[in-house]
C-alpha cells in the first residue's frame, strides 16, 4: 500500500511499503509531473530528515532573495543553471540525495517563495 501526503497536482509525496533495511519507493510529485522517474529508492529516516530541514527552511524564510530582480522566473532559472561557480549553491533547494539527483531545482524569495525545477 502506498501512502500519499499532498496533492499531485501541487506537490506530493507517495511512499510504498516498508522493504529491508527501511528502504522504501518514493515517489515525489510537482506540479502534476513525476519527479523521481528513475531512482526513487530512499533510505527512509535519512530521506525524512532531509525533507523535514527543507520544509523547516521555508518557513523560517531562510531562502535567499531573488538573485536577479526584475527578471521573469524562466529566465532566472536558465541563468542560474548555467553558472557553473558556488553563486548557484545559494539556491539549490530539494538536494534529498540520489532520490532527486535528476532534478535540478532552485528557490528564491521574491515576496513569495519561487520553485524552479527542471529534470537533467
Amino acid at each position: 500500500m502506498t501512502r500519499r501526503f499532498g496533492d499531485r497536482a501541487t506537490f506530493a509525496v507517495e511512499i510504498g511499503e516498508v522493504e529491508p533495511h527501511q528502504l522504501r519507493v518514493v515517489d515525489l510529485w510537482a506540479a502534476g509531473k513525476r519527479l523521481t522517474i528513475e531512482d526513487n529508492w530512499a533510505f527512509l529516516p535519512f530521506f525524512i530528515r532531509v525533507m523535514q530541514s527543507s520544509a523547516a527552511q521555508v518557513r523560517r524564510r531562510d531562502v535567499k532573495p531573488c538573485p536577479f530582480p526584475g527578471r521573469a522566473p524562466e529566465e532566472i532559472f536558465r541563468l542560474l543553471h548555467a553558472d557553473e561557480t558556488v553563486f548557484r549553491e545559494q539556491f539549490w533547494f530539494m538536494h534529498w540525495g540520489e532520490t532527486v539527483d535528476n532534478v535540478s531545482t532552485y528557490a528564491y524569495l521574491d515576496d513569495d517563495l519561487v520553485f524552479r525545477l527542471s529534470f537533467d
